[in-house]
C-alpha cells in the first residue's frame, strides 16, 4: 500500500512478526476484518501532532478535520480530550459510519 500523507499511516503485525501498512486505519480495520484467519497481535497509528507511532489501542481518537486518505475521518492524539472517544469506541463507530466502497 502506498502511503499518501504519513500522518494517517496505520501499521498492523500478525502473530509471525508479518507486517501489513495502511494509509487510513480504517483500511486496516477493514483489511483485519476480511483476514480473519491472520492473528493481528499490534495495532499502530501515526500520532498526528508529531511523527511517532502509537499503539492504537490506547490511544484516543478524535474527528479529523480535514479528510484523511480513505474518508475514515479519525485521527489518533495520545492523550485523552474532551471530543475524544477510545479505540473500542472508535471500532463501533466504524461499524456503523464506514464509508461506502
Amino acid at each position: 500500500m502506498i502511503i499518501s500523507d504519513e500522518r494517517f499511516a496505520a501499521e498492523l503485525i500478525d502473530d509471525h512478526f508479518n507486517v501489513y501498512k495502511f494509509d487510513d486505519f480504517g483500511c486496516a480495520l477493514d483489511w483485519a476484518e476480511t483476514n480473519p484467519n491472520i492473528k493481528i497481535e499490534k495495532y499502530y497509528i501515526k500520532n498526528f501532532e508529531r511523527p511517532e507511532w502509537l499503539d492504537a489501542k490506547t490511544s484516543f481518537w478524535i474527528k479529523a478535520q480535514a479528510s484523511t486518505p480513505m474518508n475514515y475521518g479519525y485521527i489518533a492524539i495520545p492523550t485523552r480530550t474532551k471530543e475524544s472517544i477510545t479505540f473500542e469506541t472508535l471500532l463501533k463507530v466504524y461499524k456503523v459510519n464506514r464509508p461506502l466502497r
